[in-house]
C-alpha cells in the first residue's frame, strides 16, 4: 500500500475526521503522515466491517404536546390509516423497530388519522419524503401540520366511537348528562 492507493477521504492536519458508510460493506481505511520534508510514514490500517441489516430503527423527537406519532410511508402504500403507530418513550419521542430491512423506503411522520397532521419543517412549509439510508434512523419533526391542536379531536373522537360501540357515551352540556341517545338523565 502506497499513500496513492485508494481514495483520499481526508487530507491536513486535523486529529479526526469522518467519513459516510453504507453500514452493509465492508471499508478498509489507511492513514499515512506526513512530515514537513514530505516523508510518508509506514501506512495505519483500520478493517470497518460491514454487517447485513435485518431491521430498521426509527427514532423521532417531536414537538412537545405529541399525544401519538405513526409512520406512513411507502411500506404501507402510504396509507394514513394503516400507519404504523410508534411506542412513545417520553414526551418528545417516539420509537419504532421494523422486523425486516427497510432500506430505501420513503416515509413521513404524521400524529393523526390523515394527512391534515402530517409533519412540516420549521416555517410550516411542506417537506420532502425521508429515506431509509441506514439501521437507524434518527429524525426530528419540527412542527406539525396543525400546530399540534388537533390530534386531540382526532384521539376523542376515536374514544367516542369506541364508547358508542360498547354503549357508555355520555355528553355534558351545561353540566347536565345526555346519553348516546340524547335524553337527559
Amino acid at each position: 500500500e502506497t499513500i496513492e492507493d485508494g481514495d483520499a477521504v481526508y487530507e491536513g492536519t486535523a486529529e479526526t475526521t469522518t467519513d459516510e458508510i453504507d453500514p452493509t460493506k465492508t471499508y478498509y481505511y489507511t492513514a499515512f503522515a506526513v512530515d514537513d520534508l514530505a516523508n510518508v510514514s509506514e501506512p495505519t490500517t483500520l478493517l470497518v466491517e460491514g454487517k447485513e441489516v435485518t431491521h430498521t430503527v426509527f427514532n423521532v423527537t417531536v414537538p412537545e404536546g405529541t399525544d401519538v406519532c405513526y409512520l406512513v410511508g411507502s411500506m404501507n402504500s402510504w396509507a394514513v390509516d394503516e400507519g404504523i403507530e410508534m411506542t412513545k418513550v417520553d414526551d418528545t419521542h417516539y420509537t419504532y423497530e421494523a422486523q425486516s430491512d427497510l432500506t430505501a423506503a420513503e416515509y413521513k411522520y404524521v400524529h393523526g388519522d390523515d394527512w391534515a397532521y402530517v409533519e412540516k419543517d420549521a416555517q410550516g412549509g411542506e417537506i420532502g419524503n425521508r429515506v431509509v439510508n441506514a439501521a437507524v434512523m434518527n429524525d426530528t419533526v419540527a412542527k406539525w401540520a396543525d400546530a399540534g391542536t388537533g390530534i386531540q379531536n382526532t384521539k376523542a373522537a376515536k374514544v367516542c366511537v369506541k364508547a358508542i360501540r360498547n354503549g357508555q357515551f355520555v355528553i355534558l352540556k351545561n353540566n347536565v348528562r345526555f346519553n348516546v341517545l340524547g335524553t337527559q338523565f
